[in-house]
């Protein structure tokens, strides 16, 4: 299959000299050869990396967690798609996980997801993950949360900003989420995406002190979105 993550995934590995991880490049293989929507499959790639912790071995199983969630080819095309199209909340939910039984799992699934991510330290991994963990999030985990409307995108930025039917802790984690993407994803040649552009423009005037609490952030950027729809 020709999955978005394989090709992030491939560039990391490329751009290491020397591997001395056979495992990683077996654990690469069996990405590569199983059928994307059969989550079994997936994640018996785990087999061999998981109790790896190099910034390769992570990037390797950010991919797979990814995967396995349900974050398809035929879905990250559409997710940028909307992106082109200027709604990135819309884009968001499109990368929400959904391959899960339980809306609980899904979004414990897509935060493990989003800390793994990080530790490979690819920029690629880390913005993708992130926006699976915030749209999890805001899709409050359910099975069924793609190509919604900007009507149905609004009442669910709504819902979060205002508790109903999000949690607090939902809340925050979507505000330490922001903070992940805002220190590390969109810096360097990342601060001229859309995305960052984007962010940078919901988190304008915030104090330093302020972007740090995620609980401000998170008030911050849900009220900005809704106003982009």
């Amino acid at each position: 299959m020709n999955n978005i993550l394989k090709v992030l995934l491939a560039a990391v590995l490329l751009s290491t000299l020397a591997c001395k991880e056979e495992s990683l490049f077996d654990a690469q293989a069996c990405l590569n050869r199983v059928d994307e929507n059969v989550q079994a499959d997936v994640l018996a790639c785990l087999n061999g990396v998981q109790n790896l912790n190099s910034p390769e071995a992570n990037a390797i199983k950010c991919s797979i967690l990814l995967t396995a969630g349900g974050i398809t080819t035929a879905r990250m095309v559409n997710a940028f798609k909307q992106q082109d199209s200027g709604s990135e909340s819309s884009m968001m939910t499109d990368f929400s996980f959904n391959k899960y039984p339980t809306p609980t799992e899904n979004k414990t699934k897509a935060t493990e997801a989003r800390d793994i991510c990080k530790l490979s330290g690819e920029k690629g991994l880390i913005g993708i993950s992130s926006f699976s963990s915030i749209g999890t999030l805001l899709c409050k985990g359910a099975l069924t949360c793609s190509n919604a409307s900007p009507a149905a995108v609004n009442t669910l930025l709504d819902d979060c900003a205002t508790l109903n039917n999000c949690s607090q802790a939902d809340k925050d984690e979507i505000g330490e989420t922001v903070i992940v993407m805002n220190e590390v994803y969109c810096s360097g040649a990342n601060t001229e995406s859309t995305e960052c552009q984007t962010l940078s423009s919901a988190l304008v005037g915030l104090t330093d002190a302020q972007l740090a609490d995620p609980a401000i952030v998170a008030d911050t950027v849900l009220l900005f979105w809704k106003g982009q729809q």
